[in-house]
């Protein structure tokens, strides 16, 4: 049921938000900010645009940290939905992402880039296109119990690639296991991770 809502509110926000979103995909990884996301370019008229996906219903600075299963939503929508639109690499999932693990595990950077990004990727760039979040399924495995101060929570983001002019792409899936610890602020912070993502 929640998962449902969740859905509907999602989908909702995306058409909103693509129909605002700026157009264009920047062209040079130097103007990558620390996040990930691409610097407003200072000589162009438009609009700087916003380092999380316009696809994505998510406001990083709003997510509960006190709340694992908050954090490990957060974590599985962030590391899965890419927009060619706005994303330098196809990296850009891992260091937004990055933003909630432990300041101990390595971290992706702004200006990284895989030696041979995936077909999705690449499909994304050919057609200016974005993920769409069609579900977030928190029930796809069965976590050992929590403790005080350790949880693990599994996390399936299921995405449609799309673009605004109506081309569609495939469905994928991308699977999360991760592994939540409490710091000593009371936040939860990913300790690990595993994935199946493309």
């Amino acid at each position: 049921m929640r998962s449902t809502a969740i859905l509907a509110a999602v989908l909702v926000l995306t058409a909103g938000l693509t129909a605002c979103a700026g157009h264009g995909r920047p062209q040079s990884a130097s103007t990558a900010s620390a996040d990930g996301s691409p610097a407003a370019d200072a000589q162009s008229s438009s609009p700087s645009v916003s380092p999380w996906p316009a696809a994505l219903d998510l406001d990083p600075d709003a997510v509960d940290l006190t709340d694992p299963d908050a954090v490990a939503d957060a974590v599985a929508l962030t590391r899965t939905v890419q927009d060619a639109r706005t994303d330098l690499t196809s990296v850009a999932v891992d260091v937004r992402g990055g933003r909630w693990d432990d300041p101990h595990l390595p971290r992706a950077t702004a200006e990284s880039e895989v030696a041979r990004p995936g077909s999705h990727w690449q499909d994304l760039v050919a057609h200016n296109a974005y993920d769409a979040v069609l579900d977030l399924n928190r029930d796809i495995d069965d976590p050992p119990p929590d403790t005080s101060t350790r949880v693990a929570r599994a996390r399936a983001v299921t995405c449609q690639a799309m673009n605004d002019a109506g081309w569609t792409g495939q469905i994928r899936t991308s699977r999360y296991w991760i592994t939540l610890t409490k710091d000593d602020a009371g936040q939860w912070r990913v300790s690990e991770l595993r994935s199946d993502s493309q």
